[in-house]
């Protein structure tokens, strides 16, 4: 049964993955096609190797690139919450899809749902303590 699960963890996240690593790279590829290529030339004449040329000026310059990408991808992780809360209401185990969404909707709006239904009880089972103190009649000792 475990090994179910892991395989379509993995079938599920490929699939994500998949679906939008085209878009993805088309981003980064105008992200480096924005880099002047005066900045590579520069770096050559001071003696840059490959490496200092990547980490000193690609991925700074890729910096707005990166961030865009990041905020774009973890959107779309958001959006898939449906797809795994209907997967689940079918009677699914939770485990091979027990990403982000759906854990902050396990942690936050059912346990804030069972404290407020658990509230009420208490309100009512506190009510008819008080309503029932209130029929008790006050005796001088």
């Amino acid at each position: 049964m475990a090994a179910k699960q892991y395989d379509a963890s993995i079938f599920y996240n490929d699939c994500i993955f998949l679906k939008y690593i085209g878009y993805f790279v088309i981003l980064f590829i105008t992200g480096l096609s924005t880099i002047p290529p005066v900045v590579y030339e520069a770096a050559l004449i001071d003696g840059a190797n490959r490496f200092q040329v990547f980490w000193s000026i690609t991925l700074p310059l890729l910096k707005p690139t990166v961030v865009l990408v990041s905020i774009m991808a973890m959107l779309q992780c958001l959006k898939t919450f449906s797809t795994q809360y209907l997967f689940t209401q079918n009677g699914a185990s939770l485990g091979p899809i027990n990403v982000i969404t759906l854990n902050i909707y396990q942690t936050g709006i059912k346990v804030a749902a069972d404290w407020t239904r658990k509230r009420d009880e208490y309100r009512i089972i506190f009510d008819d303590a008080l309503s029932n103190m209130a029929t008790i009649p006050l005796v001088k000792a």
